[in-house]
């Protein structure tokens, strides 16, 4: 049997309210929320931390090749 983020790669009907989701939705607001509360003016250091966000945490979605759109 598929998982859900399996389904929903190869286009078939998934949950998007499975565990799994929930997860990834709510490490995203959690990691979006800290960036958003950096100062505009300290880019440099808004530039490090996506480049850090996107390199510990969605490198596993890439590997997996899953993106969620």
């Amino acid at each position: 049997m598929k998982t859900e983020p399996e389904k929903c790669l190869s286009g078939e009907w998934y949950d998007c309210h499975a565990p799994v989701f929930i997860k990834f939705k709510t490490k995203t607001h959690k990691l979006l929320l800290e960036h958003n509360a950096l100062a505009p003016r300290n880019q440099r250091e808004k530039v490090f931390y996506t480049k850090r966000y996107v390199r510990e945490y969605w490198k596993r979605c890439f590997d997996r090749q899953f993106i969620c759109m």
